[in-house]
């Protein structure tokens, strides 16, 4: 399952860097900011699904948080921006390392705090992306597109909280 998500969330990610390089292809309601932290976001989903990410990883998942906070102090966040800056928050925590005693003994070594709380996030995230798309057009295919990448990329974030239990 790891390396279907991996693939998934790489997928994911390679979208979004088209979106980033095409114009044409970007959504309507963010700009390519939202797009960029999508591929870091996705690129680092791909190691820890995999067990490879870090302090890195985290340190780039926080930033992207503060840039989320930025867009919306200065008053430019979208909803995206909003789910974007929640899931980079789910990823940031689920990299601090718990302590040793609480530990989970199966879990995949990216856990902490209360993964039970992670999950139900990722999850609540995964309806949301999916909600959002009952209202986009059949016919906005880069709209559709999107959000399909939001629910991969909180499928694969339930799966690791889901792991870590």
């Amino acid at each position: 399952m790891a390396v279907v998500l991996a693939v998934l969330c790489g997928l994911a990610a390679a979208y979004c860097l088209a979106r980033c390089v095409v114009p044409a292809w970007r959504a309507t309601d963010h700009g390519a900011g939202v797009d960029a932290w999508h591929v870091v976001m996705g690129a680092g989903m791909v190691l820890m699904v995999l067990g490879y990410a870090g302090r890195t990883a985290s340190a780039l998942f926080a930033a992207g948080v503060l840039w989320c906070l930025w867009a919306v102090a200065r008053r430019h966040a979208t909803a995206a921006h909003a789910r974007l800056g929640v899931a980079l928050g789910l990823m940031t925590l689920m990299l601090v390392p718990m302590p040793a005693s609480a530990a989970a003994p199966h879990g995949h070594g990216t856990s902490a705090g209360p993964s039970a709380f992670l999950l139900a996030v990722a999850v609540a995230l995964g309806v949301a992306a999916v909600s959002a798309g009952r209202t986009v057009p059949a016919s906005d295919l880069r709209g559709r597109l999107g959000l399909g990448c939001e629910v991969v990329m909180a499928v694969a974030m339930a799966w690791m909280a889901a792991a870590a239990l």
